[in-house]
């Protein structure tokens, strides 16, 4: 078995294993996370064993000579490593695969053997670039892994790589490596192949967000976590996080046939005065629900009106330039006959991206008209949106008087920054009172509000207030310990990961045995 710091001090706690992802893009500072991570669980009484995912790419025999330096050319490397294990294993997950295995690997080294838990030890996984990864790993570890997910502004996030670049290359002029850092940073948040670099789709899993260019404000967002992983009774939600977690149990009210998002409107107090979802209209105010004798959402009509409209409104635009004779057609073809070939080629485009025929009243707008419904002032209000809004509802959140969005979910497909720079402002405080501040959410995420908020024991027999202290902490979380039953979930990834690994020729069959 391990030695933790507190067994050493001989205290006789064994708490369990915890299993600590990290998802943060390029130059977001996941090194200065993981020392702060590290600081707070020594406080516990917890070892940290750091976890590097890429550095576990150099275990098999194909990938290791990767670089190490300079930094440009590892990070690109590494990459696309990634996305080759990724591809040729047809396993979106393999990288966790890895992970899990440099986690058994260190048991061994640690303990008595690879599937003998450590008591009083975490596992600090850096870093996450897929979502399948984050699947992966809550299939196996369930409620005793926790997504670190670390925010930093764009502009912080290119300044920061393009330093470390410049020093790894021994150079002293980080202007001259911005466009190096640029053009990683843009292949590490979603790269078009499904299985590649995908963390703008990985953040938003996270139970936990951050701000990591702040070091004062990440250590204190950081304690704070730990404690409230360590059954502190007194940690109740932020404003933030009890508004968050409301627009979340509003969202998933929606029926709609894309995604699922919710909105609450909340006044500086912290009180709720507007809910809304995604959710199709209803005669005489508001969306239909469940039970409605009449229901006309869009999965009782069979069909995503959007979709139909789309192929409707490309279909005429195509006949129109055919019949200009600006089609280059071969014999036998006609403008309706490439209609569908025409239709995925255009997939993704501004065009086709276009909201403009869904029935659907999208998330914030339901907020803003249900505080209109019943005379709600919403001036100087903030709005919480599961998903970044998109150019039509910020138009109208400018307009209603919101003073400030926080969201969880990135949506690329928005033009609100775009169109509307002379009244919003994207990501930080705003520098101009009249400018609405788009902010990312920092605090416990909703979906583990309810088991890392919900009351445990506060006094004891006597009345008195309970004495919570990080020598005596233990994790809160429902697996029972120490019978825990994931190291056979561990071995399964380990030796499907060995597998396909060989089918793909990445490994040879002999390793499989190791």
């Amino acid at each position: 078995m391990g030695v933790s710091p507190l067994q050493s001090r001989g205290a006789s706690k064994e708490g369990p294993e915890l299993f600590i992802g990290l998802v943060g893009a390029l130059g977001a500072g996941l090194v200065e996370l993981t020392t702060s991570l590290g600081d707070s669980l020594a406080n516990m009484g917890y070892d940290s064993q750091l976890v590097r995912v890429s550095k576990a790419l150099h275990d098999v025999p194909k990938w290791a000579d990767l670089p190490t330096d300079p930094l440009d050319q590892q990070i690109a490397e590494h990459q696309q490593a990634g996305n080759d294990l990724r591809g040729k294993t047809g396993d979106g997950g393999a990288m966790a695969g890895l992970a899990i295995g440099a986690i058994q690997e260190l048991r061994s080294r640690l303990g008595s053997s690879a599937s003998t838990p450590l008591p009083n030890t975490a596992y600090i996984i850096r870093s996450l670039k897929h979502p399948d990864e984050v699947d992966r790993l809550r299939r196996v570890y369930g409620s005793a892994f926790f997504l670190v997910a670390a925010y930093s502004p764009l502009a912080t996030r290119e300044r920061e790589l393009a330093s470390d670049i410049a020093r790894s290359r021994h150079s002293a002029n980080w202007e001259e490596h911005l466009p190096r850092a640029r053009e990683l940073i843009q292949k590490d948040e979603a790269e078009e192949n499904k299985l590649g670099q995908r963390v703008r789709d990985t953040f938003p899993l996270a139970d936990v967000f951050v701000a990591s260019h702040r070091p004062v404000e990440l250590r204190e967002q950081v304690d704070r976590f730990v404690e409230v992983v360590f059954d502190h009774p007194f940690h109740t939600p932020t404003r933030d996080e009890f508004a968050m977690f409301q627009a979340f149990s509003t969202m998933l009210r929606s029926s709609d046939l894309a995604r699922q998002v919710g909105a609450v409107i909340s006044t500086a107090g912290g009180d709720v005065v507007a809910v809304g979802t995604n959710e199709v209209p209803r005669a005489g105010g508001g969306s239909y629900w469940e039970g409605d004798a009449d229901d006309a959402r869009d999965f009782a009509l069979g069909r995503s009106t959007s979709k139909q409209w789309r192929s409707l409104a490309l279909g005429e635009v195509l006949r129109r330039l055919d019949e200009r004779g600006r089609l280059k057609l071969s014999a036998g073809e006609s403008a309706d006959s490439i209609l569908g070939e025409v239709l995925k080629t255009m997939e993704g485009t501004l065009l086709m991206n276009s909201g403009e025929f869904g029935r659907t009243v999208h998330a914030e707008m339901a907020a803003l008209l249900d505080a209109a419904r019943r005379g709600v002032r919403v001036e100087g209000c903030t709005l919480y949106t599961t998903t970044f809004p998109c150019h039509n509802c910020a138009k109208h959140i400018v307009a209603a008087g919101i003073s400030r969005v926080q969201y969880i979910e990135p949506f690329p497909k928005s033009l609100a920054e775009e169109l509307h720079r002379d009244a919003i402002q994207v990501e930080g405080e705003s520098e101009q009172p009249k400018r609405v501040a788009f902010q990312p959410f920092v605090g416990i995420a909703p979906s583990r509000y309810a088991d890392l908020f919900r009351m445990t024991k506060r006094r004891d027999a006597s009345g008195a207030v309970r004495r919570w202290n990080q020598a005596d902490a233990i994790p809160r979380y429902p697996d029972t310990w120490p019978a825990v039953t994931y190291p056979l979930a561990e071995d399964k990834v380990i030796l499907d990961l060995k597998e396909r690994m060989v089918q793909a020729g990445l490994l040879d069959t002999e390793k499989t045995n190791n």
